[in-house]
């Protein structure tokens, strides 16, 4: 895609004088509110969130300070996942990212949504805790441009401290398997955090030996004993 940047802003520069109207290259989309990790850093799960008077939650979604939403009634509904894709598809977006506030793979109709930009010409990228990655191969086409797996951790003990799930085992090796099977590219999500920044360097050459195509480190600051 960096490669493509400079002619689609000199094409955007080209309509802005022009007086016309342009589009998002790329976009995220969030169809999923609920999460089945309870991960210890994330924003969604932070006791304190609306503390900031930054209004996610509905009061009915926090027991204990943590998110407890339910699948296929916090994301995207059939109609709205439907008008989002054909919008997506007939606008000439250059690539989606299916992320979220949640887990995308916990949608009831992720599959849905999958086959419907798999019509469009969007490169498609996931970002994901690796839930049924291996059930995505099917869907994987051409235009799939890479899978992310949200790891934060260099051992099952550290992993399960901080996704609060025992699976670091499973995630590793389905996402192997995902990528040998799809031939997608799959890198790894790392969130550093006190808990986790000690294993930075063994999990580097664990994934490199797994044969995965690279690592996305992401820095949290805290404040106040509040992550962001």
């Amino acid at each position: 895609m960096e490669s493509n940047r400079f002619k689609w802003d000199s094409t955007d520069l080209e309509r802005i004088l022009s007086g016309k109207p342009i589009l998002p290259k790329k976009i995220q989309v969030n169809p999923e509110g609920y999460c089945n990790h309870d991960c210890i850093f994330c924003m969604y799960r932070n006791a304190g969130f609306d503390q900031e008077d930054l209004k996610y939650f509905r009061e009915d979604w926090i027991k204990d300070g943590k998110q407890r939403l339910t699948p296929g009634k916090s994301g995207w509904s059939p109609k709205v996942a439907r008008a989002l894709c054909e919008d997506i598809n007939s606008l000439g977006i250059k690539e989606v990212e299916i992320t979220g506030n949640g887990e995308p793979m916990a949608h009831p109709n992720i599959f849905s949504i999958f086959d419907a930009l798999n019509r469009g010409d969007s490169k498609i990228t996931l970002v994901t805790n690796g839930t049924h990655l291996r059930e995505v191969v099917p869907y994987t086409t051409h235009n799939w441009e890479y899978v992310r797996v949200s790891v934060n951790a260099g051992s099952r003990d550290t992993y399960y401290k901080v996704h609060q799930r025992d699976l670091f085992d499973k995630t590793l090796k389905d996402t192997v398997q995902f990528h040998q099977e799809s031939k997608v590219p799959c890198y790894i999500s790392y969130c550093v955090i006190p808990e986790n920044w000690q294993e930075i360097v063994s999990f580097t050459q664990k994934a490199k030996e797994l044969g995965l195509q690279g690592i996305k480190f992401i820095g949290f600051l805290e404040l106040e004993d509040r992550i962001f």
